[in-house]
């Protein structure tokens, strides 16, 4: 009897489950006898707690047993083959629980087999019907771990964690604790003890929030695995927190764990810091947000793969049920997180497949979460209310934004620039309902992604528009994004040709940068006017801001920067004529960098210690650098930087002939042929995968032109003045080849300074086609990206060129060549007369 309200209260089940509902008069004697038995079974008296929970099975056969009433009668039967199990009767309490299961499996909807009551189920009945389904297999799985079986082990465990992923409310903590000890169990007796250890992890995480005195179970298995794993001292620290749970609990609860976000990369333009989500958590969540907050530390570092390891440990820490829109949070912020660091490794598809996970995650928050509270799944407080300026959904559509524009980026920079648009259509569609501290960053974002978008598709005044708009709304209100602004209008005064525009506004941006006291920011735009420097062949100057740059980027967190300056450094090194120096340099920002360079910054390292042995007369080691480049451009970047590497290496090969006896340059010169003629081909043709606009010029400038060059002078050098005109001809069904580059942006013929990979323009992945333009009539002036209303027409392959129609010229071998390499069409199979 309860002392406060005269009422017997339902008795609790040996893990702590409490019915949803009381039970009904027609099943109180059911209820007491229920009780009575579990208490028994509870202080080890299993005769007499089998003949209680024996009597109330029989309470429930009767022939009119509503829902309610086979509900308890599981619920006993599970009871009843805890007391088998503790008396020996394994096979028995094998039969009960099975039982058990199969009547609480006919109590839930869709349910293969019928109840055996014509009656309605009601939602509470089906609710405690799930629970104790959960239980009953939780319970049966351990039994079955005991007595070796694990196949029906990971059977059992796979339905609980299903039932218990569709409660529509998450279930009780004790329950959580005790699936993920027995997926522990089963995963020690397979032998798989990285997958053990997280599943004791996070029964620990919740004993140590919730139920302390529980914390002592997890802990024993994680010592015993640690002393397997050869880690005494791991094993030593378990059986500390398992001797005084409670202080460590305790020490859980001082502060409110939250999770931290950060951008690296090119995504956002330069490296941003990290910030705090607005969204309190439990402290059942404190070791995700610690092992989130190290791997911002360490990716902040410029140490990727580490960071990316401990970011996936943390979002294994949130692949558990029972979490709330906690659990939510959580794994979209660590995923955001790892997009950053994907991003910044250069694996694009990787980085969209984690960002279209997070947004997935966010969408359900910002439905799900009210304005002015949440349910958190374990007591975690309140999100952000209306009064807070964060938007909706808990405070949630900022980040949703937030991912959205990173979405974006992404898009842009894989050269999805239609779907990129949509993106950010999107987000503006969805950024008034943000609150006024939200909506003015996710806003100028989305602006400046939309003017690299625009820039990209050759739209200039669209994209000097949006630049200009979002430095306007920055000025007025995100000041602190101003510098990165400038960054971009520089990119795009430079991309139209407007050097001495882009170099004010890349110097204003250092200057705001240094105020706001971001050095990487400063640092990165003094490397960017190293870079137009070095490009406008200034070596003084160039090295001189590199060197400004590095000394502001000497600190712990700047490793991938101070890298890329000494890397700057040593290409203006090897441009003027400094190779040994070069190749020092290239020593020290290798040893920076360490084993975490990104792929295109090792194809850099690559280009430019091969430029370095090519100007100290060491060609073979200098060609085996390019290849090595080339391979790696290949698997991580794609045909497009491999084609760029290609002919430089046929230009290299030009002078590697010019150093030997004229009798020995065969091979070489044979070697430059076979490089360049496919190369030049292959480029020429590329221009299908682009529309008209800034790209196909910067294409046109970095690969078609220069590769042509290096053709032509491998077929003057080999001797083979027919190829040279087959390809003459060849060029006859195309648009010129002559474009305005960025002053300096293209290596004079001869230089040893390699081409600049990261300038080559992202082709699409398949060709334009549609309406059919040749090339010439693009040359004429047909084609026009700079009004979104007046599409550029796509364009189609030209045809072959032969001076005796069915006879193949000289140079179609080589297209097939070129085809094999690259991968796609180089021309149309029809045919012309050559003039």
């Amino acid at each position: 009897m309860s002392e406060e309200t005269g009422e017997v209260r339902d008795g609790d089940e040996p893990l702590g489950l409490k019915p949803t509902v009381p039970s009904s008069p027609r099943w109180h004697r059911w209820r007491d006898l229920h009780r009575e038995g579990t208490e028994l079974l509870a202080a080890g008296r299993f005769a007499e707690a089998d003949a209680r929970l024996r009597e109330a099975v029989a309470e429930t056969r009767v022939a009119d047993v509503d829902a309610e009433g086979l509900l308890h009668r599981a619920r006993s039967l599970a009871n009843l083959a805890g007391v088998a199990e503790g008396t020996g009767g394994a096979a028995e309490a094998e039969r009960l629980s099975g039982e058990a299961i199969g009547l609480c499996r006919g109590l839930l909807p869709g349910a293969e087999g019928s109840v055996p009551t014509e009656r309605p189920v009601p939602a509470a009945v089906r609710t405690d019907a799930a629970l104790t389904l959960v239980n009953t297999l939780t319970a049966r799985a351990q039994t079955r771990t005991l007595a070796g079986l694990p196949e029906l082990v990971e059977a059992d465990l796979d339905e609980a964690f299903a039932v218990a992923g569709e409660l529509a409310e998450p279930p009780p903590q004790l329950l959580v604790f005790s699936l993920h000890g027995a997926r522990t169990g089963q995963f020690m007796l397979t032998g798989l003890l990285a997958e053990a250890e997280q599943e004791a992890l996070l029964a620990l995480d919740i004993a140590l929030a919730h139920h302390p005195e529980l914390a002592a179970y997890p802990c024993d298995n994680l010592a015993r695995m640690a002393l397997a794993c050869g880690n005494p001292e791991g094993a030593e620290q378990f059986r500390a927190i398992a001797a005084d749970p409670h202080a460590f609990s305790a020490e859980l609860s001082e502060e409110a764990p939250h999770v931290e976000r950060f951008a690296v990369g090119s995504a956002e333009s330069m490296v941003a810091g990290p910030a705090a989500v607005v969204w309190p958590l439990a402290p059942r969540w404190r070791r995700c947000t610690l092992l989130n907050a190290e791997g911002v530390r360490l990716a902040l570092a410029g140490r990727l793969e580490e960071a990316d390891q401990v970011l996936a440990a943390a979002e294994r820490a949130t692949r558990t049920v029972g979490g709330g829109l906690d659990t939510l949070v959580c794994r979209a912020g660590v995923l955001l997180n790892r997009v950053g660091v994907a991003e910044s490794t250069g694996d694009l598809g990787n980085a969209l497949a984690l960002a279209d996970e997070a947004i997935a995650l966010l969408e359900r928050v910002v439905a799900e979460a009210p304005d002015d509270g949440r349910d958190d799944g374990g007591g975690g407080g309140g999100g952000a209310g209306p009064g807070d300026g964060t938007g909706g959904g808990g405070g949630q559509l900022g980040q949703l934004l937030g991912a959205r524009n990173l979405r974006a980026a992404l898009l842009r920079e894989s050269g999805r620039h239609a779907a990129a648009l949509a993106e950010l259509d999107r987000v503006e569609a969805a950024s008034p309902a943000l609150g006024d501290a939200e909506r003015p960053t996710v806003e100028v974002w989305a602006l400046l992604l939309r003017a690299t978008v625009a820039s990209a598709l050759g739209r200039l005044a669209e994209a000097d528009a949006a630049g200009r708009a979002a430095l306007a709304l920055a000025q007025e209100r995100v000041p602190a994004l101003t510098p990165r602004i400038h960054v971009l209008l520089a990119d795009l005064a430079g991309t139209l040709g407007d050097t001495s525009t882009s170099e004010e506004r890349f110097a204003l941006a250092g200057e705001l940068f240094a105020v706001l006291g971001d050095a990487g920011g400063e640092a990165a735009t003094l490397a960017s006017l190293g870079r137009n420097a070095y490009l406008a062949g200034d070596w003084e100057t160039a090295d001189a801001r590199f060197a400004r740059a590095e000394a502001l980027v000497t600190g712990e967190g700047h490793a991938a920067q101070l890298a890329a300056c000494r890397l700057g450094r040593a290409a203006v090194a090897v441009s003027s004529g400094r190779a040994a120096a070069g190749l020092d340099l290239l020593d020290t920002a290798r040893a920076a960098l360490g084993a975490e360079a990104t792929p295109l910054r090792r194809i850099a390292f690559h280009q430019v210690r091969g430029g370095a042995l090519a100007a100290l007369g060491r060609f073979p080691e200098a060609d085996d650098e390019v290849l090595a480049a080339r391979r790696l451009a290949e698997e991580s970047q794609g045909w497009h930087v491999a084609l760029t590497l290609d002919w430089w290496r046929a230009d290299a090969h030009a002078r590697w002939a010019a150093s030997l006896p004229p009798d020995e340059r065969g091979p070489v010169l044979e070697r430059a042929l076979a490089t360049a003629v496919p190369a030049a081909l292959a480029a020429e043709a590329a221009r299908q995968f682009f529309a008209a606009g800034g790209d196909r010029e910067r294409w046109v400038a970095l690969a078609a032109a220069p590769a042509l060059r290096a053709a032509l002078l491998a077929t003057r050098n080999a001797g083979r003045p027919t190829l040279a005109v087959a390809l003459l001809d060849h060029l006859t069904a195309t648009a010129s080849l002559s474009a305005d580059a960025r002053e300096g942006a293209v290596p004079t013929p001869g230089a040893s300074a390699p081409p600049d990979v990261t300038d080559v323009p992202l082709p699409r992945h398949e060709p334009l086609t549609g309406d059919r333009l040749s090339y010439a009539a693009a040359a004429l002036g047909l084609a026009t990206g700079g009004d979104p209303a007046f599409p550029a027409p796509r364009l189609a392959l030209p045809p072959r060129v032969r001076v005796v129609p069915g006879t193949p010229s000289e140079l179609e071998p080589w297209m097939e060549r070129a085809e094999q390499v690259y991968g796609f069409p180089v021309r149309a199979p029809e045919a012309v007369r050559a003039w």
